[in-house]
Parts: structure tokens; sequence; C-alpha cells
């Protein structure tokens, strides 16, 4: 505020939801952001609806349905109808917001199942045949449904993941080197683990890693 002629205080801005006459604020209508006056009714209108309300054809505001991020009046019934819902939330034929599956992170409401389908899940998780989220196998970074609707991993954790490496298998799976090993692959030839670097307590024989005598020994053979 500031001092007017008379040295009174006087406003110069106004909060949200408040107008500015000759200094002064004055409420706005229920749930309105901005508004004026109306000199010939001596009233308030409201211009603008606060976050989460929209504005019916009387300049009323309404509060959007749960969940709703953005939505209109329907004049015919003042009712407030969703455009936008939340993250994890899909708008519905009724116009309302119907919570995404469990562990989705995006979706959408599926008209031939009458409820919401998940579009992406959360990491470790994949979108099934019927559009809820599974999890992953264990130690998968990604998975997917293959044809015959069976749930199989495209990659494995990152070593970064728990300091452990881990190949895929011949089913899809992965799988975690064998004991001692550093590094692995999967050998088709025989359906199993191949050793390709030991940790320093076991040394590297025939793809497979072989505890040392000792706690640590740097070679073994060669």
């Amino acid at each position: 505020c500031s001092l007017d002629e008379n040295d009174q205080p006087i406003c110069l801005y106004c909060y949200r939801g408040y107008d500015l006459i000759d200094g002064k604020c004055f409420d706005c209508p229920n749930h309105c952001e901005e508004c004026h006056l109306d000199e010939e009714k001596d009233e308030f209108i409201c211009d603008k609806c606060f976050y989460r309300y929209a504005m019916n054809s009387k300049n009323e505001c309404i509060n959007c349905p749960y969940n709703c991020d953005e939505c209109h009046i329907d004049d015919s019934n003042n009712k407030a109808l969703c455009d936008k819902c939340d993250s994890d939330y899909a708008v519905n034929l009724q116009k309302e917001c119907s919570p995404c599956p469990l562990d989705c992170k995006e979706c959408y409401f599926d008209e031939t199942i009458n409820d919401s389908a998940c579009r992406k899940c959360k990491d470790e998780y994949t979108v099934s045949p019927q559009k809820k989220c599974s999890h992953c196998p264990i130690y998968c970074d990604y998975c997917y449904y293959n044809t015959n609707e069976e749930l199989k991993c495209s990659s494995c954790y990152p070593y970064s993941k728990n300091r452990m490496y881990y190949v895929l298998n011949g089913d899809s799976l992965c799988e975690v080197c064998p004991k001692g090993c550093h590094t692995c692959y999967w050998k088709e030839s025989t359906s199993s683990m191949g050793c390709t670097s030991c940790y320093s307590t076991h040394a590297l024989k025939d793809e497979q890693c072989l505890s040392c005598l000792h706690a640590v020994c740097s070679t073994w053979w060669t």
C-alpha cells in the first residue's frame, strides 16, 4: 500500500480473489480469482476462476471433479465435466477421473473394457495384454510380452544396480553370473553360463571361476 495526499493508507495491489477499487480491496465471488464491479447491478462479476474451477454461464465458479486438472461446465445441468485429469488418472465416459491401474505412470480410458488402461508403466514393469502393469522377472531391467503372452526380459540389471553382473539366458530371463565370476555370457551350445573374468579370489579355467587355495592369489592357471 501507499499514502494518499491526506496521508491515509491506500492499497495499490490486491491479493488474488479481490478487486481493487479506489484504493480498497473487495472480495470477489466464491472461488473467483479475478473479478470486476458491475456498477449497474452493483455487484461483483467473476472474470476468472481459481485453479480446478470452471465458470458457468452465470459467471459462477464450479469445482472440477475430483482429481481433475482442467474442466468445463455443461450449462444444461450446471455440472463440471473433466477435460484433463491429474497424472495417474484418465477421463472416463462420465467426464470424471478414473484411477490408472496399479504401478501405471500414464493411462487412458478404454471404452472396450469400460475401465482405465495403462499406456506406460513404472520402471521394471511392463504393460500386460490386459492393459495392466506386470512386474518384470527377477533381475530384469526392461521386459515385454511375446506373441504367446509370455513375460520375457529384454535387458538385465546393469552392474551399477547392486555391483553384480547379469546375462539373458536362452529363455530370455536374467541370471546372475556364477559364484566367483565377475563377467559372463550365455552359451547357447550348452545352455549354460560361461565366465569371461573372475574376482581376485578366483581364477579362470575353461570358462569357470575356481576358488584360490588362499584368501588372495594372483595366478592359477595360464
